[in-house]
């Protein structure tokens, strides 16, 4: 299975990144088929916004070229799940987030990601995750992928996201409908 694993949060070893960790360690340890894994820690990198010019609609991809988003792109057309994950800030995803899912507006013409199976992960100190994941998930809806799972992370009093029971469960569902795994 190709993965490609993407953290909006500013923190590059946060919870979302541990969360979304969590979960691919999760894949790794329920099977023994091998796994292509692409993490992307987007929080700090300087993505340029989309600028609107539609140039996109003729050249099937965005012609921004400064910066890495090119580089994910490519590998989120090849992947078979793509794990996309933030903190809640201010009720909502980063904005770091915000302006990368903005430029995939360059693969929405030609449904690139159309079919491409997607778990969404919000990570909060409260349980205000509603609108967050309302955002990850409409993008998702737009790009008519199919959306498999999602996980909502609350991190505990001593900001650790690893010893909370319902993240861990949450994870856990998440990766046994990612690899297609029954419980009876």
């Amino acid at each position: 299975m190709n993965i490609v694993a993407i953290s909006g949060s500013q923190h590059k070893k946060g919870n979302t990144a541990i969360l979304i960790s969590m979960i691919i360690k999760e894949i790794r340890n329920n099977t023994t088929s091998k796994h292509t894994i692409s993490f992307y820690s987007i929080g700090k990198k300087a993505f340029k916004p989309c600028k609107g010019c539609k140039a996109c609609i003729k050249k099937g991809r965005c012609t921004i070229k400064s910066d890495d988003w090119d580089r994910i792109a490519k590998k989120m057309l090849k992947a078979d799940l793509i794990i996309i994950g933030s903190p809640v800030f201010f009720h909502d995803i980063s904005g770091p987030l915000k302006t990368f899912m903005d430029r995939t507006y360059s693969l929405w013409h030609a449904r690139q990601l159309k079919g491409t199976r997607i778990i969404a992960v919000v990570v909060s100190k409260r349980s205000e995750t509603a609108r967050a994941l309302e955002s990850i998930t409409l993008w998702a809806q737009l790009h008519e992928m199919k959306i498999i799972a999602t996980v909502c992370g609350k991190r505990d009093a001593h900001f650790n996201i690893k010893s909370n029971a319902s993240c861990q469960k949450s994870v856990k569902k998440a990766v046994k409908i990612a690899l297609g795994i029954t419980t009876s």
